[in-house]
């Protein structure tokens, strides 16, 4: 998709000379894309690792604005103003300060020099095979929110399917419970896998990262309501008035509608703008594009608050309606108590995302 070659596992295996740069307390590796402040990892975006490694490789010269717009950005058009937020996200990663400088300063009309002693360290330092790569790359990054997501949405389609059965849940409730950790560890493992390979296909420059996410998504969605239509009756289970209720497993496939599109479009699709925007050259400068231009991913998370907005209020109503008109029932509570926790849990997970997703706007 971007043009870089792949990981060849052959060549994984081998040692390369590897050139590790100590200041202060950091140790910065550029083989590797690592930074680090004692024995913590500090996060790059790619924009700053390039601007950082082009900074410390021509030490203690000061380079101009045009010599660092053409060393990180390349044919990228961009202006003045992308260079100082770089340098300003640089700083604050290293505690540094524009007023009294220890590692990046602004030299007048000629541009930014690293003026702190680094001591180089070179040497043969053998790189992780392909398969103990993969595993860290999959595990380091965002991994408490990946699985986070991954268990709330496996648990909202655990309790759709007890909420269709809880008017009969004498007849179909211990089948629905015993269902509930091989639905949970389906939806979330098949959650999980796709978001871990959309992160590490992007980081690898390959194409179709998004739809390989997607369509675990899609496909993990897909099977489950199979599996369930073996299950749930063709039939009505929970009992209204003046509405016209749903066979069992119409029902539950119209809610799992519901949540692949809470799935695709709150914890996939941001998920793969942050993973751009951590691993390419953003161009901040270009505020037209809605998705991507030129390098920029720019999806605003007011866009996310909005449809959460919107969805919460139809939510709250089509689940206040169908309340109203519930017939008495032996299990009424059951399904009214159903019919709250997965409202909570649908809206607790649409903000656990915006949240991570501002976050991470902000911090990038």
């Amino acid at each position: 998709m971007f043009g870089a070659k792949s990981l060849n596992p052959k060549q994984s295996e081998m040692n390369t000379p590897t050139t590790i740069y100590k200041f202060a307390e950091f140790t910065f590796n550029p083989a590797k894309r690592k930074l680090f402040r004692d024995d913590e990892e500090i996060l790059l975006i790619n924009r700053d690792f390039e601007t950082l490694r082009f900074l410390i490789e021509n030490r203690p010269q000061p380079l101009s604005k045009d010599r660092i717009m053409k060393s990180v950005w390349g044919d990228t058009v961009v202006d003045e103003n992308s260079i100082e937020k770089a340098i300003a996200s640089l700083r604050k990663l290293l505690r540094d300060s524009s007023l009294n400088s220890r590692f990046i300063k602004t030299v007048t009309k000629k541009g930014y020099a690293f003026i702190h002693d680094v001591d180089e360290t070179t040497g043969n330092t053998p790189e992780p095979i392909f398969k103990e790569q993969f595993v860290k790359q999959s595990f380091s990054s965002h991994f408490a929110y990946i699985f986070t997501c991954s268990l709330l949405y496996g648990l909202l389609f655990w309790i759709a399917l007890l909420l269709e059965v809880a008017y009969q849940f004498d007849r179909f409730g211990a089948t629905a419970l015993w269902l509930g950790f091989p639905i949970i560890l389906w939806i979330t493992a098949t959650s999980f896998v796709g978001m871990t390979l959309t992160k590490n296909l992007i980081r690898q420059k390959k194409r179709g990262a998004f739809f390989t996410g997607l369509a675990f998504f899609v496909g993990g969605a897909i099977l489950l309501c199979l599996a369930a239509s073996y299950f749930l009756p063709n039939e009505a289970i929970t009992v209204a008035r003046n509405i016209q209720t749903q066979p069992a497993f119409a029902a539950y496939f119209k809610n799992s509608i519901y949540f692949l599109s809470l799935g695709i479009v709150f914890i996939l699709i941001p998920f793969y703008f942050v993973c751009l925007r951590q691993n390419f050259v953003p161009n901040p400068d270009v505020k037209s594009s809605f998705f991507w231009s030129k390098g920029e991913i720019y999806f605003r998370p007011a866009y996310l608050f909005g449809l959460l907005l919107t969805a919460f209020i139809l939510s709250v109503f089509s689940s206040f309606y169908l309340s109203d008109n519930l017939q008495p029932g032996q299990y009424h509570s059951l399904f009214i108590i159903l019919l709250i926790l997965r409202l909570l849990i649908y809206f607790s997970l649409g903000s656990i995302c915006l949240f991570w997703y501002s976050s991470q706007k902000l911090s990038g």
